[in-house]
């Protein structure tokens, strides 16, 4: 399989005492390919020396997750250039890369998955971030009023979750947590902020990754606002 261009979105460790990776991203495809991008996942043992990969033509993967049965859920979309609603997808696999099960959702794309202490999965995307059950069916699905793009989920440890991402108009982050149905108690925003990863649970409070925009240098007096750097 030829490829143009790859992408890889993330490296997830296997919590054992083998010391073993799985790699996680996508693969943009020559034009005449019969599909324009294809999701793969390696897994290596802990020198870096693939154990084993998968390939899924036709989508991209933008998230992976190591599950409790040492397995591996890969999220994403079939439409990474244009975000199509219904072409957002979790496949959960087994230990030794074989696809227990493949569904797709009525939102545009996944950027990140997590399992909860229950077995469920509980993800975050364009506008939207839902729950699914162990098997991938759909629990609740949330809407994210306005152009909010959840790019991390994590799950808060008195219950329920956090989302956190950015507003598409204003560029601005935010964070929210909810209840275990997904009900938003309570929301931030960071003025002048990108929030594009993290999430994670730190001791009293939650860990956020993203890009601190400066403001623009003002122009010399008469300088047209298109030629302002």
């Amino acid at each position: 399989m030829a490829a143009g261009h790859s992408r890889d979105e993330g490296l997830v460790r296997r919590g054992d005492c083998g010391r073993r990776y799985a790699a996680i991203g996508w693969l943009w495809n020559p034009p005449e390919s019969e599909n324009e991008t294809t999701a793969v996942i390696v897994k290596t043992d802990g020198d870096g020396t693939p154990a084993w990969n998968r390939t899924f033509p036709g989508i991209s993967a933008n998230v992976g997750t190591v599950t409790a049965d040492g397995g591996y859920v890969l999220g994403g979309t079939k439409s990474p250039f244009t975000y199509d609603i219904g072409d957002a997808f979790l496949i959960r696999l087994d230990a030794d890369g074989n696809t227990l099960w493949h569904e797709n959702y009525q939102v545009p794309v996944i950027f990140d998955v997590k399992e909860t202490d229950d077995g469920r999965f509980v993800y975050a995307g364009n506008y939207w971030y839902g729950l699914v059950d162990g098997d991938g069916k759909e629990v609740w699905l949330r809407n994210m009023e306005g152009g909010l793009t959840g790019y991390a989920v994590e799950l808060r440890p008195s219950g329920g979750y956090v989302v956190a991402g950015t507003d598409a108009r204003s560029g601005e982050g935010f964070v929210f947590g909810t209840d275990g149905d997904g009900t938003i108690l309570w929301d931030t925003a960071f003025t002048a902020t990108g929030i594009y990863g993290g999430a994670a649970s730190a001791p009293g409070g939650y860990t956020l990754a993203g890009i601190r925009f400066l403001s623009p240098i003002p122009a010399p007096p008469g300088l047209p606002a298109s030629r302002r750097r």
